[in-house]
C-alpha cells in the first residue's frame, strides 16, 4: 500500500526591481510530500520526502511595503499539479530503466557475421557464432571472441557471465578486456 503521510504547501516571496525601477514581488509555491510504501503486513518498505516548486505569480509592491498575497482559490490547481508530479516522481523511482552501453567490439573478418548480429541485438545467435572462436588455436582471435562475448553478456545484464568471458579474454591478452574487467567488477 502506498500512503501519502504528509503534504505541505507554502509560498516563498522574493522581490526584485523591473526595468522601470518598480519593486515586484515574486511568489514561488513549494510542496513537500512524504510517502511511505507498506507491504501487506504493514512493514514499511520505502519512505521518501519529495519536494517540488513552481513559480506562482508576480505583482507590484504597493507603497514599498505591501505585496498582494496569492489567493488560496487561485493556487488550488497548481497545488494539485505539483502533488500529481511528486506522485509520479515516486513511482518513477521503481520503474525499470533501459541502460545503454557503448562498447567497442572486435570485428575481424573471421566473425564479422557475429558482429552484425550483435549490432542487431540478436544476442543468442551472436553468442552461438562467437563461442566456437573462443577455443581457436589463434589465441589472439580467441581473446577477441571472448571479449565480444563479455560485451554481449553485459548487455544482457548477466554480470557473472560477462566477468567470466572478460577474464578469459584478458588471459588471452585482449587489451580491451583489460579495460572492461574493472568496469564490470565495479558495477
Amino acid at each position: 500500500m502506498l500512503a501519502l503521510d504528509n503534504f505541505e504547501a507554502f509560498f516563498e516571496q522574493g522581490t526584485a526591481q523591473n526595468e522601470y525601477g518598480e519593486n515586484i514581488a515574486h511568489f514561488t509555491l513549494y510542496t513537500n510530500t512524504h510517502w511511505s510504501l507498506y507491504d501487506s503486513t504493514g512493514v514499511v518498505l520505502d519512505q521518501v520526502r519529495l519536494p517540488n516548486k513552481a513559480h506562482f505569480s508576480s505583482g507590484s509592491i504597493i507603497g514599498h511595503l505591501l505585496a498582494t498575497n496569492p489567493s488560496h482559490v487561485d493556487v488550488t490547481p497548481m497545488i494539485e499539479t505539483l502533488a500529481y508530479e511528486t506522485g509520479q516522481s515516486y513511482w518513477q523511482r521503481f520503474q525499470t530503466r533501459r541502460n545503454v552501453y557503448a562498447r567497442l567490439v572486435y570485428a575481424p573478418q573471421d566473425f564479422v557475421d557475429a558482429v552484425v548480429l550483435m549490432h542487431q541485438q540478436n544476442w543468442q545467435k551472436a553468442i552461438a557464432a562467437l563461442k566456437p572462436f573462443t577455443t581457436a588455436e589463434n589465441k589472439k582471435l580467441a581473446g577477441k571472441a571472448a571479449y565480444n562475448l563479455a560485451v554481449i553478456y553485459e548487455a544482457l545484464g548477466q554480470k557473472q557471465e560477462a566477468l567470466h568471458w572478460a577474464g578469459e579474454a584478458a588471459q588471452k591478452k585482449s587489451k580491451m578486456a583489460a579495460q572492461l574487467l574493472p568496469v564490470l567488477q565495479n558495477q
